[in-house]
């Protein structure tokens, strides 16, 4: 029995693992309750120990996997929220940017258009004026 999974490193690293569960592979670890055959003394006897251990080892490691893969999970969406958050936050900088832009030009072209309409109305006062001023200064 083999799994697959993704194995948590940390927030923005993750690895994909492939595990063999059974058969089991004992794993040498050279102690001294080996005998000299090679094979450990295990007491009361190999099977009840085995029996006992090996459906307890099969949960813990498939349980292994799957929590791996759920933190793993976990921090992908956590950097992938953090890097839409920074770039809402650099649009809306933009936006808000060109909004004022436009805003300003928007004032800009009304200023012009009331010192335009105030520039004509003096002209024609004073045109007015030299009008009908003329005839009397005559």
């Amino acid at each position: 029995v083999w799994v697959i999974y993704t194995e948590f490193k940390s927030a923005l690293s993750v690895n994909v693992k492939t595990e063999q569960i059974l058969p089991l592979s004992p794993e040498l670890g050279g102690g001294d309750s080996e005998e000299a055959s090679g094979y450990p003394i295990i007491e009361p006897d190999a099977k009840s120990v085995f029996a006992g251990v090996l459906p307890r080892v099969f949960r813990s490691k498939i349980r292994q996997g799957a929590l791996d893969s759920k933190a793993s999970e976990h921090g992908s969406r956590m950097t992938a929220m953090e890097s839409a958050t920074k770039n809402a936050g650099d649009l809306i900088r933009k936006l808000q940017l060109q909004h004022n832009r436009l805003r300003q030009a928007g004032i800009t072209s009304e200023l012009l258009d009331i010192i335009g309409g105030a520039n004509a109305v003096e002209q024609e006062e004073k045109e007015r004026f030299r009008r009908y001023s003329a005839p009397l200064l005559t």
